[in-house]
């Protein structure tokens, strides 16, 4: 479905962004809560530009004459600034509980995840053998 690559994309660039950031100012020398400030300063500008953006651009669909093209903008355009929200808000508190490693290892996780649930695709990337 277009809403959910779409969606998906847009998520993991938002938290790619932030995370790659983080990792920089943190091989600068920062402290954890440091780096998070600093990554929250001027990547999250960055993403709120991006996400103001791609809002804008996607509310050109509400005016098509077809409904289905209206609803998906609305839909497109809540889902980009959920995953903005979420981004600014959730990523730092994981980042702060896990490891950087860590954090990117279960964000993918969930991604595939989510991915294999909604279109039934099998995206096993590796197998845990059994006993």
């Amino acid at each position: 479905s277009m809403f959910a690559s779409l969606t998906i994309g847009v998520g993991v660039d938002f938290a790619l962004h932030f995370l790659h950031n983080y990792k920089r100012e943190r091989q600068a020398g920062l402290d954890q809560q440091a780096a998070l400030t600093a990554t929250l300063e001027t990547t999250g500008q960055a993403i709120r530009w991006n996400a103001v953006v791609l809002v804008l651009g996607i509310m050109a669909l509400t005016f098509s004459a077809l409904k289905p093209d209206r609803d998906l903008g609305i839909l497109l355009a809540t889902a980009i600034l959920t995953c903005y929200v979420m981004t600014l808000l959730f990523l730092p508190r994981l980042v702060k509980r896990l490891s950087l490693g860590l954090a990117l290892l279960l964000g993918g996780w969930f991604i595939l995840r989510f991915i294999s649930n909604f279109t039934g695709v099998d995206v096993t990337v590796f197998e845990i053998p059994g006993p």
